[in-house]
């Protein structure tokens, strides 16, 4: 079995406050679109995982095939990872192959595990892992585990990335004023704090675009618009990526959706 995964935009990402679990509750309107990586499922003997990604341990692939054996049987399986999107983005790719590897394996297997259950496996996992698993476009609240399907309209979108933000938790970096923000994302204020390269990145855009946004816990960041200037854009941008791409915006003002009580 052939898997195509993909990857999401947090056209707006609210952080609202540290909880007492030590998580943090979020607002964000997430939105899918086509560019991903390539999972391989297939029977084997015993159970094998490739990867052409340099392995630093376990990954959300294996560990979706992990947590899923939690709740249920699954026969030894051979699982293979072509990598083609960048890590360290903000766009979510490797919660996607995660889920996309939960519902492959189901399905695959035939183990008849209903979406409610997915949902479940899939929040064990990661928080962006529940999104992908019916992805499109939806309203994340709580940890980002609360979804909310939103009715959307296509636009088109530049993405670009420079340069990757590693850190396994972005949210540590966070300062007591960075909640009163009225950035579009907060999760922006730690990273132009500690990643002077995607520092740099973001205001060669800024000064290109005021109205480039990033992405999750970056360092992809993106311009919603109309094709023939976001091309205009594109020519302009000095970056690694660089991709137009079609996602999903709110019907409604999604300002709405992320500042409304």
């Amino acid at each position: 079995m052939k898997i195509k995964t993909s990857s999401k935009l947090n056209l707006f990402l609210k952080v609202i406050s540290k909880r007492d679990d030590g998580y943090h509750d979020i607002k964000t309107i997430m939105s899918e679109f086509d560019f991903g990586d390539e999972i391989f499922i297939s029977k084997s003997s015993t159970d094998s995982f490739n990867s052409n990604m340099v392995s630093t341990g376990p990954n959300l692939v294996e560990k979706a095939l992990l947590k899923l054996r939690e709740h249920v049987s699954v026969p030894s399986v051979s699982i293979e990872l072509k990598k083609m999107t960048p890590i360290g983005s903000g766009m979510g790719t490797g919660s996607s192959d995660a889920a996309e590897t939960l519902k492959g394996l189901n399905d695959f297997f035939n183990l008849k595990l209903d979406r409610t259950m997915l949902l479940k496996i899939a929040a064990e996992i990661g928080m962006d892992v529940p999104f992908f698993i019916d992805g499109k476009l939806a309203l994340a609240t709580k940890r980002g585990d609360k979804l909310e399907a939103v009715d959307g309209v296509f636009k088109n979108a530049l993405v670009v990335m420079d340069e990757p933000v590693i850190s396994k938790n972005i949210y540590t970096l966070l300062e007591p004023s960075d909640f009163d923000s009225d950035e579009p994302n907060t999760l922006i204020l730690p990273v132009l704090r500690n990643y002077p390269k995607v520092r740099d990145f973001y205001y060669h855009l800024q000064n290109i675009d005021k109205n480039f946004r990033m992405s999750g816990a970056g360092g992809a960041f993106f311009l919603i618009g109309e094709n023939d200037y976001l091309n205009q854009v594109k020519n302009k941008v000095s970056a690694k990526l660089k991709m137009i791409v079609d996602i999903r915006v709110p019907e409604v003002g999604y300002d709405d959706f992320i500042f409304s009580s």
